[in-house]
């Protein structure tokens, strides 16, 4: 395998100009994108049905979420091979839609959730059960615990479902962008990113073969998304590949530093 870091020179360390506050404020915003875009992903997974950039992955995404500009495929930690598609757009500035496809069964869950801290504690959710045909707003707490349905409202709208023989689930739904305007509401606002002033989203997914919501295991995955294009027409999604267009109009040069058949260590 190998691990590829690309370096851009800004010449910002001594001085405060305007453009080298946004080049650091763009670095910081994607610093994260940087660690996920830069996951290694094994030969064995090139013809990946639920990565949208490979041929089989673009036929089921094509198939299922054919309106869908914006998506992306998050790999699990533990199997390359193994991950979430995930769909969205912005509606009139006001909502969003989402696409989500997993491998699991017909009669399984699948949940997908906003993070402040990329992880489970506090996390926004919303999950699908299979078997039930039923989409359920949650929230997590302060623990590592299941996720409790929201009493105050139920924000998301399920649009569509699909389920297959071979064990891919489905689900497109849709909420408010902003929905959390009362004191103590369950839900996340859904703020819009494109700045580099503001952060990407930290998005944590989930599913199993159950036909109720359980312990994932290893079937879990995080990611940080930028959910709106910014006002120079770079595509939401890949803020990774944003910052490095930047770098390039920008920086007066850059290095790469490539590593040959490194083994990253398993534990």
């Amino acid at each position: 395998m190998r691990f590829v870091m690309r370096l851009s020179t800004i010449g910002c360390i001594i001085t405060t100009s305007s453009f080298c506050q946004t080049s650091f404020a763009s670095a910081v915003k994607s610093s994260e994108s940087v660690l996920f875009q830069g996951r290694l992903l094994e030969d064995g997974c090139s013809n990946n049905p639920l990565d949208p950039n490979s041929d089989v992955g673009a036929q089921m995404s094509s198939s299922l979420f054919s309106s869908y500009e914006n998506k992306l495929y998050l790999p699990t930690k533990s199997d390359p091979c193994n991950g979430m598609t995930l769909h969205w757009k912005i509606i009139d500035s006001s909502k969003i839609q989402i696409g989500v496809t997993v491998k699991s069964n017909s009669q399984g869950w699948v949940g997908i959730g906003f993070s402040e801290t990329g992880g489970m504690k506090g996390a926004d959710i919303v999950y699908y059960e299979a078997a039930t045909n039923k989409l359920v707003d949650a929230h997590v707490g302060d623990s590592y615990a299941m996720p409790m349905k929201d009493q105050l409202s139920q924000d998301w709208s399920l649009l569509s479902s699909n389920t297959s023989d071979d064990g891919y689930i489905s689900f497109e739904a849709e909420r408010d962008l902003i929905v959390a305007a009362a004191p103590g509401h369950e839900d996340h606002n859904i703020v819009n990113d494109s700045s580099v002033w503001v952060a990407n989203h930290r998005i944590i997914g989930a599913w199993g073969s159950g036909t109720t919501i359980s312990y994932h295991n290893k079937n879990v995955v995080q990611g940080t998304v930028q959910l709106f294009s910014d006002d120079d027409g770079n595509s939401a999604g890949n803020a990774h590949a944003n910052f490095l267009a930047d770098m390039e109009q920008r920086s007066d040069g850059h290095v790469v530093l490539k590593l040959s058949d490194y083994q990253v260590p398993s534990d």
